[in-house]
C-alpha cells in the first residue's frame, strides 16, 4: 500500500513549499498563474505525470495546505457535479479510520473514495443525493487510491511534484512548478500553471522569437515579455490567473520548449523591467513594422506615450516585408459573411481612413443589401491577412484622365462601351489599350477581384522582432534596441 500523510504529519513540506515560492523575483510578490486549459479549451479530465509522486492539497490566501502525497507518477484528474457521489460515512477521526471503510468496500467489489473537506469521509458513485452546498468537486484516481476533494475559485486543488526540481506533466507536456485545478463549466476544469516569473519566461522566449537569432535581440525580447506579463497580471483575473498560455497574451511552452541558448537571454536580464515614469509599460510586440510602427491612440482610442510611430528600417531582411494577397468578390463576400450575412452580394471594398502610420483604420464593405463599416484589425481578421499596412487595388479597371490643370479626375470604365466605326464595343471582359506620346499600354479590364499589397506582419505596435533582430545584427545592445521602439522610457 502507498504511503499516505495527514496534514499535521507533514507540514514540514508545506513550509519548504511556501519558502520556495518567497525566493521570486520581488516585483512579483507572488508566482505568476499561467492559464492552460480554461473557457473554451477547459476539458473534463487531465493526466498528470510526475517522477517523484504527487503532494496534493488546497491553495487559499497565497497558503499551501497539503492533504495527501501520492507516491504514484501518474494520477487523473476529472470534474464531477453533485450527485455523481454521495458520501457513505462522514467526520471520521483520521484518514487511517476512512481507509479502513475504503478496504472494506473494496472487500465487496465497491469502489470507495477517500473525502476530505476540513474532515475526512468516504463516498461512493450514486445516482441519487447531493453532498450539500459544494458546488463543484474533482476525483483524483491514482493505481493506489482515489481521492474526492471539493473545488472554487478561492480554493483551487494543487497538485506539486514531490521532489525539488518540481517538473510535472500536465496531458503530456511538462511544466515547471505546480498545477491547479479551478472550476469551470459543467464538468469542465481549468488548468493553471503556477511557478516562478523567471521559470515563465524560460516557456516563452523561445516560442516568441527563434533562439538562434542574435543574443541581444533574444534579451530584448526576455525584457518585453517580462514587462508584458507584469502589466497584464489582472487581465484574466475572473476566470482566476494572471495571463494565459496561448498568443491572446504570450505563447508559452513550458519546461519542453525551453532552449539553453534563451534562458540565457532570460537570466542575464532577471529582473529588469521597461518602465515609464516608473510604472510598467504595455510592452506589445509584433513580429515585423513593414517600416514604420503604430501610433496607440489609432488602436486604442487613447494616447500612450510610449507607443507611438518609430521609423523602422531595421526590419529590411524580413521575410515578411513585402507581401500579396488576391481575392475575388465571391471570396471576400464568403469571409465577411461569417461575421454579418445580411450585406447581401458583396459589390466593392473602399478604404475610408487610414492610421499616420499609413495603415487601414476604417475600411468599408459594399452589398447589395447595405453596407458595413469595419476596422483595420477586422479587415485583417476576417481575410487573415498579415498586417493592416496594406493598399487595395481593383475591382474593375480605372482611367486616369489628367486636364491641362493637371487635376487628376477618376473615371471607371468598367462595363461601359466605346464607339467604333463597326458600332458600339463593350469594354466589360476585354482589353483597352491607351496609346501615349512614347508608348502603348495594355489596361486589362477582366475580373472584379482586388489585390491587397501590404508589408509586415503583426499589429504594429511597438517592438518589431524582426527590427531587433537587424538591430543587434548591427551591433545595438537590448537597452538600445528597447528604447528605440518604447519613446522615453528606462530599463531597470
Amino acid at each position: 500500500m502507498k504511503r499516505f500523510f495527514f496534514i499535521l504529519a507533514i507540514f514540514l513540506i508545506v513550509i519548504n513549499l511556501n519558502q520556495a515560492y518567497a525566493t521570486a523575483n520581488q516585483v512579483f510578490k507572488e508566482p505568476i498563474r499561467v492559464g492552460l486549459f480554461y473557457d473554451k479549451s477547459a476539458l473534463e479530465s487531465y493526466k498528470l505525470n510526475s517522477q517523484s509522486g504527487f503532494i496534493l492539497g488546497f491553495k487559499q490566501d497565497g497558503d499551501f495546505n497539503q492533504i495527501i502525497e501520492i507516491d504514484d507518477n501518474d494520477i487523473e484528474i476529472a470534474g464531477v457535479l453533485p450527485g455523481d457521489y454521495v458520501p457513505v460515512k462522514e467526520n471520521l477521526n483520521s484518514i487511517q479510520e476512512a481507509w479502513e471503510i475504503v478496504s472494506q468496500l473494496s472487500s465487496k467489489k465497491k469502489d470507495g473514495y477517500l473525502f476530505y473537506n476540513g474532515k475526512w469521509s468516504v463516498w461512493i458513485k450514486g445516482p441519487e443525493g447531493s453532498p450539500g452546498n459544494i458546488e463543484k468537486y474533482v476525483v483524483v484516481t491514482a493505481a493506489s487510491l482515489k481521492v474526492i476533494l471539493p473545488v472554487s475559485m478561492e480554493r483551487p486543488v494543487y497538485f506539486s511534484p514531490a521532489n525539488e526540481q518540481k517538473i510535472i506533466s500536465l496531458n503530456g507536456r511538462r511544466y515547471r512548478g505546480i498545477i491547479e485545478i479551478l472550476p469551470s463549466q459543467d464538468r469542465k476544469i481549468t488548468a493553471v500553471n503556477e511557478l516562478e516569473i523567471e521559470d515563465y519566461l524560460y516557456g516563452v522566449v523561445p516560442l516568441e522569437m527563434p533562439s538562434n537569432w542574435p543574443q541581444e535581440a533574444l534579451k530584448a525580447q526576455a525584457v518585453a515579455s517580462r514587462t508584458y506579463a507584469l502589466y497584464n497580471l489582472s487581465k484574466w483575473e475572473k476566470l482566476g490567473f494572471d495571463i494565459c498560455g496561448s498568443t491572446q497574451d504570450q505563447a508559452y511552452g513550458g519546461f519542453d520548449a525551453e532552449n539553453m541558448v534563451s534562458n540565457e537571454a532570460v537570466d542575464e536580464t532577471k529582473g529588469q523591467y521597461i518602465l515609464y515614469n516608473n510604472k510598467p509599460i504595455m510592452a506589445l510586440y509584433h513580429a515585423d513594422s513593414g517600416g514604420i510602427t503604430e501610433d496607440s491612440k489609432d488602436v486604442f482610442g487613447f494616447d500612450l506615450p510610449y507607443l507611438k510611430p518609430v521609423e523602422d528600417s531595421f526590419d529590411r531582411d524580413s521575410p515578411h516585408s513585402i507581401w500579396n494577397a488576391s481575392f475575388s468578390l465571391k471570396d471576400i463576400g464568403e469571409k465577411v459573411g461569417k461575421i454579418d450575412a445580411s450585406l447581401g452580394e458583396i459589390e466593392g471594398i473602399s478604404v475610408i481612413e487610414k492610421t499616420s502610420s499609413g495603415r487601414i483604420k476604417k475600411i468599408m464593405i459594399q452589398g447589395t443589401s447595405g453596407n458595413k463599416i469595419l476596422s483595420g484589425s477586422e479587415i485583417r481578421n476576417v481575410l487573415q491577412l498579415k498586417s493592416t499596412l496594406f493598399d487595395i487595388r481593383g475591382g474593375g479597371a480605372n482611367l486616369f484622365v489628367i486636364s491641362g490643370s493637371d487635376y487628376e479626375k477618376k473615371i471607371s470604365i468598367k462595363d461601359r462601351a466605346i464607339i467604333s466605326r463597326r458600332g458600339l464595343f463593350n469594354l466589360s471582359g476585354q482589353d483597352a489599350f491607351l496609346a501615349g506620346l512614347t508608348d502603348i499600354k495594355n489596361v486589362s479590364l477582366v475580373g472584379d477581384g482586388y489585390e491587397f499589397s501590404g508589408r509586415g506582419w503583426g499589429h504594429g505596435i511597438g517592438m518589431s522582432q524582426w527590427g531587433a533582430r537587424g538591430m543587434a545584427e548591427q551591433g545595438y545592445n537590448y537597452k538600445q534596441i528597447l528604447q528605440h521602439y518604447y519613446k522615453n522610457v528606462e530599463i531597470k
